[in-house]
């Protein structure tokens, strides 16, 4: 069994949403100040690094994150290498995996965004899964997406199409995962998000497993 994490380092230098809340660490208190113990303070909002998106996210009557079980965003799972797509994943880079969506709970797409989470700025030119492609998805009946990039909704796509396709359907969103390491394949998924009271989102941390 190998285990693969997933996880953006979250730091003050990391990409963040343009227009969130950017991660700092703040000490209250040091050591080398001559205190007992470090102790310090993170502010950070609920879509930093990797994170996962409930439904409350776009739909305002929809499911907090602390109404979901601990193993909502976990399952089996299979990475799809997309990074040969330019702009955005549609239906059509989706139909020639068509049986193993069918047998996952869970896909993640690999895309050449892993390269851009190395980068502090906000990329906007990022890969993302249009609307057909959820909707194709929906219909294969998996639990849950996740993308290699801050949202799987195109920064330009301003009516969040993509977004409310997944989250109408009840297929939750993970977002922020760091492929660049992985190759495809089939792994189990254990992504545990924070359990926040009426938070629409999360940070998370994320593993792959690969067993055998």
């Amino acid at each position: 069994m190998k285990i693969y994490d997933i996880t953006m380092t979250i730091s003050a230098e990391m990409p963040c949403f343009p227009g969130e809340q950017q991660a700092i660490l703040t000490y209250e208190m040091k050591m080398e100040d001559g205190s007992i113990a470090n102790v310090s303070t993170l502010t950070l909002g609920t879509h930093t690094g990797t994170h996962v998106d409930t439904p409350l996210h776009f739909i305002a009557d929809g499911k907090p994150i602390d109404q979901f079980d601990a193993g909502a965003y976990s399952g089996r799972c299979y990475v799809i290498d997309l990074s040969h797509v330019k702009e955005c994943i549609t239906k059509d880079d989706l139909i020639p995996y068509e049986k193993i969506v069918e047998a996952s709970e869970i896909v993640l797409f690999k895309t050449r965004n892993s390269q851009l989470l190395k980068l502090s700025a906000y990329q906007k030119d990022h890969v993302f899964l249009d609307h057909r492609g959820a909707e194709y998805l929906v219909g294969k009946g998996i639990k849950a997406v996740g993308i290699d990039y801050l949202s799987i909704e195109g920064f330009f796509e301003t009516e969040g199409k993509t977004h409310l396709t997944l989250l109408t359907n009840n297929v939750l969103i993970i977002e922020g995962v760091d492929l660049s390491e992985i190759q495809e394949g089939e792994y189990e998924l254990i992504c545990l998000p924070l359990k926040v009271k009426g938070a629409e989102g999360a940070p998370a941390r994320a593993v792959l497993i690969k067993r055998g």
